[in-house]
């Protein structure tokens, strides 16, 4: 007699769990250690908690930033839970806003889209702008999204070094890089006199065979001395680049001075 009501109540149970499980609110963070150098571009990563079985068919909102810091560019699904799916930003000085739809529910958890920016080259080392949301929602708010902003630093290299017990150099030189070829990294050393220093911004970047751009090194001004910059084989994205010829060049004022370099994976 009593088998019906205690059904009932582990059903009510199991519905009132389930219910709670799928009102849960699913986190959506942006970092807050990003950085990048100015001049450099750099992607930040939206990431989520799971999304599966919580019906997700679409996404929106906004996320602002200090546009004298940086300038938003684009977005990039390519390994992320949004891959395949079409991504409209709307960009705007200060705020990006972004747009998906899926006929079929997202799922997992990780990466939900990048973000790409351009720091700006006026920038300077140690400025910091919060990455907030605004309004992001999934759906049309169900499930709701637990939002946590991010916060980007414009910083220096952190692999520049002083060469230490080095004299003052009366010329500039820029050596060949060491080990080359490399896989995982390599060391570009150079020395700039007075001349250069008082030139004004000392830039190191990395060029592919084409000519393209492939990283931004260093852009700060420099007093005198002996340096050693390491190259850890990646892109602005931090992805790694493939094998073949790039170039290093150093550039000051009017003056500039490449090498080439052989990455083999």
């Amino acid at each position: 007699m009593l088998m019906k009501p205690l059904f009932n109540l582990i059903s009510l149970n199991l519905l009132l769990t389930a219910g709670l499980a799928f009102s849960q609110p699913i986190p959506v963070t942006l970092s807050d250690t990003a950085s990048g150098l100015p001049g450099s571009t750099v992607s930040i990563p939206v990431e989520v908690g799971d999304l599966s079985g919580r019906n997700v068919l679409s996404y929106q909102g906004s996320i602002t930033f200090d546009p004298g810091i940086l300038t938003a560019t684009g977005v990039s699904v390519e390994g992320t839970i949004s891959q395949g799916l079409s991504v409209f930003p709307n960009i705007q000085p200060g705020q990006i806003t972004l747009g998906a739809f899926s006929v079929t529910p997202l799922g997992g958890s990780g990466v939900l889209v990048k973000i790409i920016f351009e720091v700006n080259g006026a920038s300077l080392p140690g400025q910091s702008t919060v990455l907030a949301f605004q309004n992001f929602v999934f759906n049309s708010g169900n499930p709701p999204a637990a939002l946590q902003n991010g916060l980007f630093t414009v910083t220096t290299t952190t692999d520049l070094d002083i060469i230490p017990g080095s004299s003052l150099p009366k010329r500039f030189v820029l050596y060949q890089n060491y080990p080359n070829p490399f896989n995982a990294g390599t060391m570009i050393r150079f020395e700039i006199a007075e001349a250069e220093a008082s030139r004004g911004n000392v830039r190191l970047s990395i060029y592919d065979i084409s000519g393209r751009l492939v990283r931004l090194l260093l852009d700060e001004r420099l007093s005198p001395g002996a340096y050693r910059v390491l190259w850890n084989g990646r892109d602005g994205f931090e992805n790694p680049v493939a094998s073949g010829v790039y170039f290093f060049a150093f550039s000051n004022g009017d003056f500039m001075a490449t090498r080439k370099m052989l990455v083999a994976r």
